[in-house]
Order: structure tokens, then sequence, then C-alpha cells
């Protein structure tokens, strides 16, 4: 059978699942060097902090990569950096000085796929550095048997601006800030299209959830941790690290290892994307999603906070992103072991009604939109005809990032339809309820 020329299905979704934690963590060790001013923190973690020869200042720097997961190359881009970005966030760092790009593009690809698929890669990559608040200022690009995409995060820091990992205490909570099964969702929505696998789950899941699962996915993984960075200082944090390749347990176990007191992370609550415990249970647990095995890509963080911080961290989250944190576990008295209950209870978490996975058609449309809306106004959610807004602009752009272009749908339709020259929403006018309804019949005339 011939491969898309973005096929997920023949790569695996995280290197570190690849060789499994205990080859790696013989490999890293390899590689610590022997010196005499040891490291605040070397190689096992997320990243690497080191105390730089310039007085008060230390090193933060992370790397990673992975081959796509997903069918959306601008959507992969986003994501690739926010996966590289979260090893960062996950040490407090918020303020990224620099990125570097890592991309390998496949030699079974052919000029053409090269051409539409790898700037779409770039741009998307480009775009969420920007959010960060930072910028790409170099890397490397290689012709490759597969696609591989991943890049470096450098955190100049003065050690305040950091949380060390290690200082977790009985009586502690353990929270996770996005969802698990990204895993199952993308190889779910991959199975729509393989009758053999589809009839393993249709009984229990329809094609619409699977799909909807797989927005869920794409949005969460394209997210940043930076607000649960920055929330770390403002609640205390006592440790953290980010979940990726190893699975919720896998870093648990890692992060628990760090710990200067004697404790052990006991897990009771699940959070997963809806309908992907069901699919798993359907697969005979196959990805190993309800034992926290589960490869996930750009997950969330794995915060350890005071157990009188916790609700208020998960609440602040909200407020700010408006996606939900959840408390998972509890830290007790043990031997630096991680563990999940028998029975752990699973949250099911749906789809958000405004979710945004950011797939839209960007040599169209986005282009339309940045050419003819004036700079400082983006897109509102509830923005029906294309032609005029029930609120005033000025306020309503108050709610969005100016270097980013995240356009719903209902707009780029609205656009596509209307084949709009002139688009009048982004001014300065507040509209009565007659100006409105005039306004949108006269568009609707024309």
């Amino acid at each position: 059978m011939q491969r898309k020329p973005f096929d997920p299905g023949f790569q695996s979704n995280d290197t570190k699942k690849n060789l499994g934690d205990g080859q790696i963590s013989t490999n890293q060790s390899a590689l610590t060097p022997e010196t005499k001013t040891s490291p605040v923190i070397g190689i096992g973690l997320d990243s690497c902090v080191l105390p730089l020869r310039h007085g008060g200042l230390v090193l933060v720097q992370s790397t990673d990569f992975f081959y796509p997961l997903i069918d959306d190359p601008y959507v992969m881009g986003k994501i690739a950096c926010a996966n590289v970005l979260s090893d960062i966030y996950a040490m407090g760092a918020i303020e990224i000085d620099n990125m570097l790009m890592l991309l390998s593009t496949s030699n079974k690809m052919s000029e053409k796929e090269r051409d539409t698929i790898m700037p779409l890669i770039l741009e998307g990559f480009k775009d969420c550095a920007e959010e960060a608040g930072t910028s790409v200022q170099g890397g490397q690009t290689v012709i490759n048997p597969w696609l591989i995409v991943g890049g470096v995060a450098t955190s100049i820091c003065i050690p305040s601006e950091i949380i060390i990992p290690e200082h977790a205490v009985v009586g502690d909570v353990l929270v996770l800030t996005k969802p698990l099964g990204t895993q199952v969702a993308v190889n779910a929505h991959q199975w729509i299209e393989n009758p053999d696998r589809w009839n393993r789950i249709k009984s229990v899941v329809t094609e619409d959830e699977v799909r909807k699962g797989y927005k869920r996915a794409m949005s969460s993984m394209a997210r940043l941790n930076k607000t649960g960075g920055k929330l770390m200082h403002k609640y205390n944090a006592h440790a953290c690290t980010d979940v990726t390749g190893f699975g919720l347990l896998g870093h648990a176990e890692n992060l628990v290892k760090y710990q200067k007191n004697e404790v052990s992370f006991v897990i009771h609550n699940l959070p997963i994307i809806a309908k992907m415990a069901t699919i798993t249970k359907a697969c005979n647990d196959m990805f190993s999603l309800l034992q926290g095995k589960s490869a996930e890509t750009s997950g969330g963080l794995l915060v350890v906070l005071p157990h009188e911080q916790a609700a208020a961290f998960c609440k602040d989250i909200e407020a700010q992103e408006g996606y939900r944190a959840w408390i998972i576990g509890v830290v007790e008295k043990g031997d630096r072991t991680a563990k999940i209950v028998d029975k752990p209870r699973i949250i099911e978490v749906p789809e958000k009604d405004t979710e945004d996975t950011m797939a839209v058609n960007k040599e169209s449309i986005e282009k339309k939109l940045r050419d003819e809306l004036e700079p400082t106004y983006l897109a509102v959610e509830d923005f029906s005809s294309g032609c005029g807004l029930k609120f005033d602009a000025v306020i309503v752009s108050k709610k969005f990032d100016g270097k980013q272009l995240l356009a719903r749908q209902r707009l780029v339709n609205e656009i596509i339809k209307n084949e709009m020259t002139e688009i009048h929403a982004f001014t300065q006018k507040t509209y009565t309820p007659d100006e409105w309804e005039k306004k949108q019949q006269k568009a609707m005339a024309n």
C-alpha cells in the first residue's frame, strides 16, 4: 500500500518510546562529564541546568525531536515547538532566550510534497515560538529517510527563576495540567480509514467521537505549558516534570527518584481525553494508557504542590487559559517510587465547545486574513457573517495576541463563501442591534 506523504502510521510517536527509559538512562549516564564543578542538574531530567562561568547566571537548555504523528504540517510544527519548550517550563524558567530548529525532510517525498509540507512545518514552529515570546535563530536541516522535527530551547536565568525539582514532602499533591490519551486519539483517528483496525473499536465509539478526541488532542499538544510554569512560582511548587514519551507513570517514577526526602508518589485519578479510555479497553489496553505508560506528545506538567496551594493553582490556570488542571495524586512517605492505584478514577475530558485546532488552510485563508485584517485585531469566537461585529472591536481585540492568527473555522467558512475583498469586522465601531441587523442583511444580499 502506498503511503501518504505525511503518514504518521509508519513511524513511532516519540523517540523515547523506541528505546525505553532504562536504555535511555544508561545511554545518558555515559555522557555525564567528570568535572570538578557539578551542574545544578545534569542529564536525566527535563533540562540541563548549568552554572555559567559568568557569576550569578545559569544556563537552562533542552533538546527534543520526534516523527510526525498527525497529518496537518502546520499544527505539527506548533506541537514540535511546544514540546521542546515544555522541558524548559518544567524547570520554572519562563523567558526563552533562543530556539534552534532541527528538521529532517524525507528523501521519499516528491519535490512538490517537500515544497508544500516543509514550509508549513517551519511556519507552525516559528509561530509557536513567537507565541512563547521568543524566536528561532538558527538550526539544521537535512535530507533523511524519515521526516523528523524538533529543536533546542535555551534560557539564561538567575537561580531564583528556576525551580529545582527535588523538594517534594509528605502531604504534597500531584497536579496534571493536560489530559492523557494523545497517542490513543491520534491512532484511533488513523483507524477510521483502516477497516481492520476500525472494526475493533466501532462498537464502543463513533467516528464523530473519535474526531472530537483527535481535535482535543491536537489542541492540547499545541498548547504551551508556559502558564503552568509561571504559576509554579506563585504557588510554591516543590518539583515538576513534563509528561511525554515515558507516559505519566514513567515520568513520575523519574521525578520521584530525584527527591531529597524519602517519599513516594501515589496516583489516584487519570484525566483522559473523552472516549480514549473506552477505546484502549476495547483493545485490551494495547497502549497501556490505564497503566500510565502510554506515550504522550507535548503533554502537560506534572507538578508537586503544597496541598493547600493546589486548588488555587488549578483555578488560576483555568482562569487564564480556559483549560482545566487536575489534582491526580498525593505524596506519601516511601522509598522514591511511583504507582497508580489498582482502580484509578477515570476523568473524561470532553472537547471544548470553542476548541481551536488551528487546522486552517494556511496557503489561501491565512494569507487572505493577514493581508486584509487590520494587524491589531483578530477574529472573535462568535463571528458569524464575516462582515461585522456585535461587540466593540477594540474591547474584543484585547483578548487576543496580536502576533497570532488563530482564525475560527466559522470565519474562514464565511470568507470562502462570500469571497469578500473587504472585511469590515475590525473597525472601531459599536453597532446597535438595528444597525447590526441591517449590516448583516446588506452583506447577505451582496
